[in-house]
């Protein structure tokens, strides 16, 4: 039995809160992810945005409520944006963020600053809206969550209200895919990764070859030993086209996430050092070259072997690695 409400002295029910119970598994097994985002600037939003999210996937009341384990009067509130006296309902952070859930979806503060966005993830919209709120000089007893026992305990309209002071935007957006991550320490660990990429995914270094259209010998020189030995340094050039046969890239990791950007690895490599306070002529004598070569690996003018990558990433107190879109069968 589920718990009713009433309107106007009479008890009534929200269409839709039968559970099928022989056909709620199998379907809300395949609920079809979020991929676009959308703007909440205000409670109505919300409840318009829920709503077409569970329709568009022909959804009922009852196996939402059912999916987030929310009695389906509560969840019918949300979705509302009243409660059944009248009153506006006003759900916490908690229990928006378990909906979208259910979607793959998270809520987001769209700050306009590229950097700071990026790393927004699986702390939650609080922790970042109470980082963005530091960063503005926001007093500690002003800030979003001083008065609640629980991030999650948060009001939502608590939230939207502080996007708009900080002039920030409250979205929701897709989930972004989870990321395996390969710690990359010299060229022999990268050949090793490779294979063990390729053998995980049931190719043959043939295919790996055609498809990331490099040709057989240039493959053969990577992962294939000759006489007990490697005839060739792995370029960073061949090394990238390969890695998008696994949808993956590497990245230099500096310990600092606002920093670490997804952008040319030479690129990084030049951001790094800047940040770190390191200057050319340190890293060359680390790695053995002139100021000159270093110059030309941060100019793109040259293509490095992957050695020499691992090396300028230690140089920076960085870390190379290689990041692929981790996928589930």
């Amino acid at each position: 039995m589920i718990e009713r409400g009433k309107r106007g002295g009479k008890e009534i029910t929200p269409r839709g809160t039968e559970l099928p119970a022989k056909q709620l598994p199998k379907k809300l097994l395949k609920i079809s992810p979020e991929t676009t985002t959308q703007e909440i600037p205000d409670p109505q939003a919300l409840s318009t945005a829920l709503r077409e999210m569970r329709t568009k996937r022909d959804l009922t009341v009852g196996e939402v409520s059912h999916a987030t384990e929310l009695p389906p009067l509560e969840y019918y509130a949300v979705e509302r944006g009243r409660n059944f006296g009248g009153g506006r309902n006003e759900p916490s952070v908690g229990i928006v963020e378990g909906i979208l859930d259910i979607y793959t979806a998270r809520l987001h503060l769209n700050t306009g600053h590229e950097k700071r966005d990026a790393v927004q993830g699986k702390s939650g919209i609080v922790f970042h809206v109470q980082t963005e709120q530091i960063s503005k000089g926001v007093s500690p007893e002003d800030r979003v969550g001083s008065g609640v026992q629980s991030d999650k305990d948060e009001k939502i309209i608590t939230i939207m209200e502080a996007a708009k002071l900080l002039r920030s935007k409250l979205e929701i957006r897709p989930n972004p895919p989870e990321v395996e991550i390969r710690y990359i320490s010299n060229e022999e660990v990268f050949r090793d990764v490779l294979r063990d990429m390729r053998v995980e995914r049931g190719l043959s270094p043939s295919e790996v070859s055609e498809i990331a259209g490099i040709g057989k010998e240039i493959y053969g020189d990577v992962e294939v030993e000759r006489k007990g030995k490697f005839d060739k340094q792995v370029r960073l050039s061949t090394a990238e086209k390969i890695l998008t046969v696994y949808d993956a890239e590497l990245h230099i990791n500096t310990g600092n996430p606002g920093a670490d950007v997804p952008v040319d690895v030479r690129v990084q490599l030049c951001n790094a050092r800047k940040d770190k306070g390191f200057t050319q002529n340190h890293v060359a004598q680390v790695l053995g070259v002139t100021q000159t070569v270093i110059s030309q690996i941060e100019n793109k003018k040259v293509d490095p072997p992957i050695d020499m990558i691992t090396g300028f990433a230690r140089a920076v107190k960085a870390n190379l690695e290689i990041r692929a879109s981790s996928s589930e069968d």
